[in-house]
């Protein structure tokens, strides 16, 4: 794995909560909210003004592909539970599968799995022994780590201890990595929406 996707695949676990479409709606959103308000300054009415934003900007959507067009790499990070179906081909899809320990096992979507691409990447939050033994059973029956970029194994914060997953990920001898939470770490465990 390249230093820079390294370090993009740090940054991505930092800011996971942030879905980058989510991102980009919100960039347009505002952009339009600020172009309508300035044709109203200029005597328009809402309708209009909002509608000659709309015009200049171009659609949502062209946006975004200009976006994914310039280079940039685009990340959408899912509960495991919704269908990623429909995520463009050139979208990194981060799957969450979610061990027995967090209490949302029962609601994976399975099919992800099959559809994952090789620059995909599949995560599983460890709360126990029985989590990591659920996580090991998964990533071999579906030979993950042969078909994603990553296979990740976090620990809850303050309830494992990361040597204790780092001891366990080593006598498996998965090809996995240990990942920390690391807005558990920056900013207060009780800290949501970072």
């Amino acid at each position: 794995m390249s230093l820079l996707r390294t370090i993009t695949a740090g940054l991505r676990t930092l800011f996971r909560k942030h879905d980058v479409e989510r991102d980009l709606d919100d960039e347009v959103a505002q952009y339009l909210e600020m172009a309508t308000q300035d044709h109203m300054r200029a005597g328009m009415s809402r309708e209009a003004a909002s509608r000659a934003a709309r015009v200049e900007f171009g659609g949502a959507t062209a946006v975004k592909e200009d976006v994914r067009a310039a280079g940039w790499e685009v990340l959408l990070e899912t509960g495991g539970h919704l269908p990623i179906d429909d995520v463009p081909d050139d979208v990194v899809a981060i799957i969450d599968v979610k061990c027995p320990g967090s209490g949302e096992a029962g609601k994976m979507h399975w099919p992800n799995l099959d559809q994952l691409s090789p620059h995909d990447e599949v995560k599983f939050v460890i709360k126990d022994r029985a989590d990591f033994d659920y996580a090991v059973d998964v990533i071999r029956r579906h030979d993950l780590s042969a078909r994603a970029a990553a296979v990740l194994l976090s620990p809850v914060h303050g309830v494992l201890p990361p040597a204790t997953l780092t001891e366990w990920l080593l006598e498996s001898g998965l090809d996995a990595r240990l990942q920390l939470q690391a807005h558990k770490y920056i900013w207060s465990p009780e800290t949501r929406g970072v």
